[in-house]
């Protein structure tokens, strides 16, 4: 399907990405970041 990486990286680039999707995305990232932080936080603070 793809001849190397660096093909596939260029048909990556190329996708249309809407402002809508990215900012779903960065979202879903920050609120797991904050689940996994407060997480490892409450444990540390059992565990004293």
């Amino acid at each position: 399907m793809f001849e190397s990486l660096e093909e596939r990286i260029e048909q990556d680039e190329k996708k249309d990405v809407s402002g809508k999707d990215r900012l779903l995305h960065y979202l879903a990232i920050t609120a797991i970041s904050v689940v996994v932080v407060g997480g490892l936080a409450m444990a540390a603070q059992f565990v004293r």
